[in-house]
C-alpha cells in the first residue's frame, strides 16, 4: 500500500469513529453531548437585516466561485455539500481540483463546538463533511475537546450517561471569585 492510501484509510477510520461517537453520545447525553457543527454557506432563508450585508457578500462570493470554476472549464453544483464534493471530485486535473477546493473553502463558515441541548436539532449538521452529527474524538490537534468527548463516552458506556455531569460553575464564576 502506498503512503497516500494508508493515510486516506486512516482518515476515513478517524472520521467514521468521530461520527459514530457523536451519534452515541448524542443519544445518551442529548443536552450535554459536545458536538461540532458547520453551517451551510448556502442558507437562503436569512431574513434578519443585521445579516443582510454578510449574506449579500456571501452570495457575491459564491457567484464568484461558480464563475471562477466556469472560467476554468468546470461546472460546480452548489446545491448541497455532497453535490459540491462530487463536482470537485469529478475534476480530473489535480492542480485544478486543488485550486477549486481552496476557493470553495473560502465560501464556508468556520465549524463550531456546541452542546446538544443548545440548538435545534436541524442545526446540528456538519456541512463540510456532509454529516448530520459530528464530534472530535480522534483529533490529535484538538486535545481538550477530545478529552471531554472521551469522558462523555466513558460515562455513557459505564452507566448510560446518568453519572455524567458538568461542573455547576462557569468560567466567569471562577474569574469573579
Amino acid at each position: 500500500m502506498s503512503i497516500t492510501s494508508d493515510s486516506d484509510t486512516q482518515l476515513k477510520f478517524m472520521l467514521l469513529t468521530n461520527i459514530s461517537v457523536a451519534r452515541h453520545i448524542a443519544v445518551y447525553l442529548p443536552e450535554q453531548a459536545l458536538l461540532r457543527r458547520h453551517d451551510s454557506p448556502l442558507d437562503r432563508r436569512l431574513v434578519s437585516t443585521s445579516h443582510l450585508l454578510n449574506y449579500t457578500l456571501l452570495i457575491i462570493f459564491q457567484n464568484n466561485f461558480v464563475k471562477r470554476a466556469e472560467q476554468l472549464g468546470y461546472k460546480m453544483d452548489i446545491s448541497s455539500a455532497g453535490a459540491l464534493m462530487q463536482s470537485i471530485n469529478a475534476v480530473t486535473d489535480p492542480g485544478a481540483r486543488k485550486l477549486l477546493q481552496l476557493l470553495s473553502f473560502k465560501t464556508i463558515q468556520r465549524a463550531k463546538y456546541f452542546c446538544g441541548g443548545m440548538l435545534d436539532i436541524t442545526k446540528y449538521q456538519h456541512f463540510a463533511l456532509n454529516q448530520p452529527l459530528y464530534t472530535h474524538f480522534t483529533s490529535p490537534i484538538r486535545r481538550y475537546a477530545d478529552i471531554l468527548v472521551h469522558r462523555q463516552l466513558d460515562a455513557v458506556l459505564q452507566g448510560g450517561g446518568k453519572y455524567f455531569s458538568l461542573p455547576t460553575f462557569t468560567a466567569v464564576d471562577t474569574v469573579l471569585s
